[in-house]
């Protein structure tokens, strides 16, 4: 990581990753993507910690690699890269799971934000993550409706999940 840090300070990139996922981006060279997605997978699971893992995964994601590496997934025939690919998605899916089975602080709203993001980044519904939350950060508090809406809010969603364990109980 001090290579990637040192990296990120000589290219002036905001995100020390930038320069790798924008290597996979624009590579026509299979081999090469191959190679670069090796080198991620290689840092997360050399990095100790799921909470750190979680962190590196967060910092790709705000740079899109959850979404390339899911074209990547249709588009490339490649062996060897389609191994890299499924081995990052395998490594982030045996995380959650983990995280799942801890015992996560319920009453902790970072640490459920970061189970739920953990869960879903990789999927299309991350951009309904998105969606959601560009709604909640326009309710102002100053709003004499703001304990309504948010009332409201904790109702649908409770529902939401209601509706769809009687989905699952009559199927």
């Amino acid at each position: 990581t001090t290579s990637n840090n040192l990296l990120t300070n000589l290219k002036g990139l905001r995100n020390r990753y930038n320069l790798l996922v924008h290597e996979l981006k624009s590579s026509e060279v299979p081999d090469y993507s191959a190679t670069v997605m090796g080198f991620i997978n290689t840092i997360l699971v050399s990095t100790e910690t799921r909470e750190e893992r979680n962190c590196i995964r967060n910092q790709l994601a705000s740079i899109q690699l959850p979404e390339l590496v899911e074209q990547l997934r249709c588009k490339e025939s490649d062996d060897d890269l389609l191994i890299q690919l499924d081995t990052y998605l395998d490594h982030i899916a045996q995380d959650g799971q983990e995280e799942t089975d801890s015992q996560t602080d319920m009453d902790n709203p970072e640490l459920l934000f970061s189970q739920i993001f953990s869960k879903i980044c990789n999927l299309p519904e991350c951009n309904n993550l998105v969606t959601i939350l560009q709604n909640l950060l326009i309710i102002d508090p100053a709003n004499k409706h703001f304990s309504d809406i948010w009332q409201c809010l904790e109702q649908v969603t409770s529902r939401a999940i209601l509706n769809i364990e009687k989905l699952d109980s009559n199927v």
